[in-house]
């Protein structure tokens, strides 16, 4: 019972969100997802299954729902932007806000102590340190480790692609075969820059 209540109730509650980011009259409006990392999905549930044992019915339990989901809920608009506050490498940063850590989708760029991490640092740095960053997903939310799954644009700039481009990032395999979004792009900068010799391919 407790389960079935559980699903029905969260599955309320977000079409309930939704339906308000979706609400005539709001500005801009835009197609929009909910981003609740799934550690933080465990914690709700664990939170929900101790408050249903004390509720005696469905509506008694919805402000208490309404109110946790209210709190872990980011609204991520097609158009909206966020600030990198840090460059993690060059295919890592932090945003804010609401303050999360992104893994550029796509593509991997070397790892301390490789040939390139810096340089790969720096062009992420350069493209994206402070600035404001448009986001997009493909397939998945994000990866074990609760980083976004994200490509990244500064402006018109596809920053995911200038890092293959310049030599300094792989096209992923992994992560391409998960989430294709842009793969033609990211495979044909890998060849151009395997083809001028550029970075990782010197």
């Amino acid at each position: 019972m407790i389960s079935r209540l559980l699903l029905i109730l969260v599955t309320t509650i977000l079409l309930i969100i939704a339906s308000a980011c979706d609400a005539p009259g709001r500005d801009n409006a835009t197609p929009t997802e909910l981003v609740i990392p799934e550690a933080t999905i465990e914690v709700i549930i664990a939170t929900l299954e101790a408050e249903l044992s004390t509720q005696a019915t469905m509506e008694a339990a919805i402000p208490t729902i309404e109110a946790i989901l209210g709190d872990f809920a980011m609204e991520e608009p097609a158009t909206a932007t966020y600030r990198v506050t840090r460059v993690v490498d060059g295919d890592t940063v932090d945003i804010c806000c609401p303050e999360a850590r992104v893994r550029l989708l796509g593509i991997d760029t070397p790892e301390r102590g490789e040939p390139f991490f810096s340089a790969a640092t720096q062009l992420t740095e350069q493209l994206t340190l402070d600035q404001p960053v448009r986001m997009e997903r493909c397939n998945e939310e994000a990866d074990r480790y609760g980083r976004l799954l994200r490509h990244i644009f500064v402006g018109e700039t596809h920053v995911n692609r200038e890092l293959v481009a310049a030599g300094l990032a792989r096209a992923y395999d992994f992560s391409l075969n998960l989430n294709p979004c842009y793969e033609d792009e990211l495979r044909a900068a890998e060849g151009e820059a395997e083809w001028e010799g550029l970075g990782l391919w010197e």
